[in-house]
C-alpha cells in the first residue's frame, strides 16, 4: 500500500470517529448514567487504540523523517485507549485527566512537525490542528471536575475531527508529491 494511503485512511477513521462522537448516539437512548459512561469510554478507548496505533506505524515507514515525534504520540494515545478498556467502569477520573495530558502533548507534537514542515502547504494547518488539540486538552484539564462525559465527548470529537482533516491534507501531498 502505498504511504500516502495509510495517512489517509487514519484520518478518515480520526473523521469519522470524530462524527460518530458529535452525534451522540446515545444521548436518545435512556440509559443510566454508569452504562452512559462505561459506553462512552470503551468507545473512546477503541478510537484511541486504533488512531494511536495506526499513527505509531506510521512511524516505522523508512522514507519517514519525522519518525521521533509521529510514534510518541501514537504510543501515547495507544496507551490511553488500552488504560481505559483495562478499567472502563473506574476509568472516569483517570480517564480525564490522560485525555487531557493526551490531548496537550499531542497539541505540541503537532505544532511542532508543522513549524518544522513549515515550507509546506499544510504546514499552517498542522500546526491549527495542534492548536486546537492543546487547547481542548486545557479546556478539558482545567474543567476537569466539572466535565461531564458528553463534554469530554464534544472536545475529543473536535480534535479527532481536525486531528483526521490534516492527517487527510497530508496524505494527499505525499500523494502529490511522490513520484
Amino acid at each position: 500500500m502505498a504511504h500516502w494511503k495509510r495517512w489517509l485512511i487514519v484520518g478518515v477513521i480520526a473523521i469519522l470517529g470524530g462524527f460518530f462522537a458529535l452525534l451522540d448516539p446515545f444521548r436518545n437512548l435512556e440509559l443510566q448514567v454508569q452504562a452512559l459512561s462505561v459506553a462512552l469510554e470503551y468507545f473512546v478507548g477503541w478510537l484511541f487504540v486504533v488512531v494511536g496505533g495506526a499513527t505509531a506505524v506510521l512511524g516505522f515507514h523508512p522514507h519517514h523523517t519525522i519518525r521521533w515525534r509521529v510514534m510518541p504520540i501514537g504510543v501515547a494515545v495507544l496507551l490511553v485507549g488500552i488504560l481505559l478498556l483495562m478499567n472502563p467502569t473506574g476509568g472516569e477520573r483517570l480517564f480525564t485527566i490522560l485525555l487531557a495530558i493526551a490531548l496537550i502533548g499531542s497539541g505540541i507534537f503537532k505544532a511542532l512537525l508543522g513549524y518544522e514542515w513549515r515550507s509546506l502547504k499544510v504546514s499552517s494547518w498542522i500546526m491549527v490542528a495542534g492548536a486546537v488539540s492543546a487547547i481542548v486538552g486545557l479546556l478539558v484539564f482545567i474543567g476537569f471536575p466539572l466535565a461531564g462525559n458528553l463534554t469530554l465527548a464534544f472536545f475529543l470529537a473536535l480534535d479527532m475531527i481536525a486531528t483526521g482533516i490534516v492527517l487527510v491534507m497530508v496524505a494527499f501531498w505525499h500523494r502529490n508529491t511522490q513520484p
